[in-house]
């Protein structure tokens, strides 16, 4: 298994900065986080999904690929990944991907699927989706870069089970699954070792962080007293960790693990060197 981490979660450091720490304590790759920084929020204090320095802008993508690729290459790096967040439905968006991802050298990007919200049935979407995944299929295969969906809640394909459902059929060298165990806490959970032999071919990538249920103190009658609560240390929540990577290995895996921890008892620097020592120490 080869380790990255997937930029969203280094909102405080820019670019640089980023591929030369995890040279520093012992990755293989970085999986950039692509999308458009509001404007409303640049000025705003470093955040995950707000003002986050470690981001490659989605508009201006191909024209700064090579000097991104440029940067991970001189530090000793791979491009593990790109990860965006348009959905198969915008395939413009999936070219773009799909071209920078060929200039920064990276093996895959990743491609949303709806999102489910009980307002239009999960057959409509799911056969839409379908669809939009046989052409991002073909764009992809067309590209020599594989697109991949998450197992993510609050989407149609929350679960490994889900995941193959949609894709099941097209080339697996095409398109693939980003198999997500932290979001699967909240949504999507199957027996660990089960899920990945029903991914088969299509497991393509490997999110990791840990997450737990939280109890309310105090509910009303009939209110049901579980949420799903913040994120945890990746030592601290419920996903066991060396049982998935016990699986992982069980199964040949040999892609990468991409760190993704949103948790907030340890700095960035701290996360970043002690969440690889971490899992190294569970293998």
């Amino acid at each position: 298994m080869k380790f990255s981490i997937f930029t969203v979660m280094l909102p405080d450091w820019d670019l640089a900065t980023a591929v030369a720490k995890l040279k520093q304590y012992g990755y293989d790759g970085v999986e950039w986080r692509v999308t458009n920084t509001r404007k409303e929020v640049k000025n705003d204090p470093p955040s995950y999904w707000g003002n986050n320095h470690c981001t490659v802008e989605f508009d201006t993508i191909l024209d700064n690929a090579k000097k991104v690729w440029d940067l991970t290459r001189k530090a000793g790096l791979k491009t593990a990944a790109l990860a965006g967040y348009s959905r198969a439905d915008d395939l413009e968006a999936t070219k773009v991907l799909l071209d920078a991802a060929k200039i920064m050298h990276a093996p895959l990007v990743r491609v949303g699927t709806p999102r489910y919200d009980g307002k239009i049935r999960h057959d409509v979407l799911f056969k839409a989706a379908r669809k939009d995944y046989q052409k991002t299929a073909k764009l992809a295969e067309k590209a020599g870069v594989k697109a991949c969906l998450e197992t993510h809640m609050g989407i149609i394909t929350p679960s490994a089970s889900s995941a193959r459902r949609l894709l099941d059929g097209l080339d697996p060298d095409a398109v693939g699954v980003i198999y997500d165990p932290g979001n699967m806490v909240t949504e999507g959970h199957e027996e660990t070792k089960m899920g990945l032999e029903i991914l088969g071919p299509y497991l393509a990538h490997v999110h990791c962080k840990n997450g737990a249920w939280e109890r309310k103190l105090h509910t009303e009658p009939g209110e049901h007293p579980w949420k799903p609560g913040t994120a945890t240390p990746l030592d601290e929540g419920i996903v066991d960790w060396k049982k998935v990577l016990g699986c992982l290995k069980a199964v040949g895996y040999k892609g990468y693990v991409s760190f993704e921890d949103f948790s907030d008892s340890r700095n960035t620097e701290d996360k970043v060197k002690f969440n690889i020592g971490y899992v190294k120490s569970l293998l």
